[in-house]
């Protein structure tokens, strides 16, 4: 719990340094923890959910960054969100035979919600937290690059350029 606990740490510290205020970093076995960073900084809308089965009515008009794969699957949990976030990063598991985690990317591109994937090979698969810090994007809906978010770019750049101006 205390490795967890400093990498929640050093999350909080990074986004308070950049004076966007917190991100809420969702799982269920570190809701718990958050409590002793919650000073650190104030709300922003970015949600790091290692799985996006996670994503709840909270994650709509949130960043989502998630360390699930953007397959097919995992477009139907965000498809079946009350209110649409304002964009998704998944990983890309290596793409895979027929391109199959990526397809969320086309999937939520046909209701206007833009989304990337971050390579599997520069963070590991179901940890949202090293997405945000050190995934780089490999694949872009068009309704992300209409956007600005560009492949190549590190995701947390893409993330904070898409968070609205505090």
């Amino acid at each position: 719990h205390e490795k967890i606990l400093g990498r929640v740490h050093n999350l909080a510290r990074t986004v308070a340094s950049q004076g966007l205020g917190m991100a809420v970093y969702h799982s269920s076995c570190l809701t718990s923890l958050l409590q002793p960073v919650a000073h650190l900084t104030t709300h922003i809308p970015l949600q790091l959910l290692d799985s996006i089965a996670e994503a709840n009515a909270q994650s709509g008009g949130q960043v989502v960054v998630t360390g699930s794969h953007g397959g097919a699957s995992a477009a139907k949990f965000v498809l079946a969100l009350p209110t649409q976030p304002l964009a998704v990063f998944f990983n890309d598991a290596g793409v895979g035979k027929a391109q199959a985690g990526i397809v969320a990317l086309g999937l939520l591109d046909a209701v206007g919600i833009p989304a990337a994937t971050y390579g599997h090979q520069t963070a590991r698969i179901g940890d949202a937290l090293d997405g945000y810090t050190h995934g780089v994007l490999t694949h872009v809906n068009p309704a992300a690059l209409a956007l600005g978010v560009r492949v190549n770019a590190p995701v947390q750049q893409a993330v904070l350029e898409l968070l609205p101006s505090q």
